[in-house]
């Protein structure tokens, strides 16, 4: 994804959330998650591809579970974005400016990919800042504040 579509109003779109592959970050899972003007992303996890096949869980339900996800290539990697919206949206110019943010089919090669410009900020130094202990302590502070724990 490009900043520019992240950055820009999109009439109708009261909020996003999903999960999107970045070339630049071929390992890491990237999520988007927007309410009205505020815009988050970051890393969520790691593709199921970048880990070692006799890592992946052995339970039949997990397994059958990430089936469907599987491209023979790509592995789990894939665009999955909802776009909540409120009135009237305009599908089309959505759908192509999110296809503008695909890498062109010449530069479809890991061995390039490295070489793309990557607008985000780093998701370790994200990473750093979110799991801090008084992050965490911060976030179970609102969580028992709102009911949430015990």
């Amino acid at each position: 994804m490009r900043k520019a579509f992240i950055g820009r109003p999109w009439p109708g779109v009261v909020g996003t959330k999903g999960f999107f592959w970045l070339a630049t970050r071929p390992h890491h899972v990237g999520e988007i998650s927007q309410a009205g003007a505020l815009v988050r992303t970051g890393k969520r996890g790691v593709w199921w591809a970048s880990v070692p096949r006799h890592q992946w869980p052995d339970h039949a339900e997990c397994r059958a579970a990430m089936k469907p996800y599987l491209d023979p290539v790509w592995g789990d990697r894939r665009q999955e974005i909802v776009f909540i919206g409120c009135g009237p949206i305009d599908e089309a110019e959505i759908r192509s400016e999110l296809d503008a943010c695909f890498v062109p089919e010449r530069d479809f090669m890991p061995g390039r990919w490295r070489d793309l410009p990557d607008p985000f900020p780093s998701w370790e130094r994200q990473a750093a800042r979110t799991s801090s202990p008084l992050w965490r302590r911060c976030r179970v502070r609102s969580r028992i504040a709102a009911g949430h724990m015990g």
